[in-house]
């Protein structure tokens, strides 16, 4: 297996609103930046699958088909449905998913600065050295963030 990973810092910028809660202070500072992160997987088949990673509250699904042909018509060798898009669902950005507008109102502009950086995300780890790694996997058991309703 092979790979190629790219991040790029995405906080946004000071006075932007941000999404749930019911804010409505808009960003004052910065205690930690926000990223976005492309990881480019290769098998020993040449299949190629892709990661994309966001510190944004979630991904639109209309975005997110954009983005899957954006990638597969300018990398066809990524097929759309290889295209797999994670957000860590922060509240510390700008509402990225259409909300209720008392707890975020869509925001536009920041919108088209995501999709700029993650095309020149994109291209990087595409354009990228492949580099050899192996993949392993296993299981455990948490108990942070359980479902406190259902008796134990």
């Amino acid at each position: 297996m092979r790979y190629a990973f790219a991040k790029d810092c995405i906080t946004p910028k000071l006075g932007t609103r941000l999404a749930g809660f019911n804010r409505t202070i808009p960003v004052q500072g910065v205690l930690d930046d926000l990223f976005l992160q492309v990881l480019l997987i290769e098998d020993k088949n040449q299949q190629q699958f892709l990661l994309i990673s966001g510190d944004i509250i979630g991904f639109e699904s209309s975005f997110v088909k954009k983005m899957r042909r954006f990638v597969n018509k300018k990398y066809p060798q990524v097929s759309e449905s290889a295209v797999c898009f994670n957000a860590t669902h922060t509240h510390g950005g700008p509402a990225t998913i259409y909300f209720v507008e008392a707890i975020g109102a869509y925001d536009k502009s920041y919108m088209n600065f995501l999709e700029k950086k993650l095309k020149l995300l994109i291209e990087e780890v595409i354009s990228a050295k492949m580099k050899n790694a192996e993949i392993s996997g296993g299981n455990g058991q948490c108990e942070l963030s359980v479902n406190r309703r259902l008796p134990t």
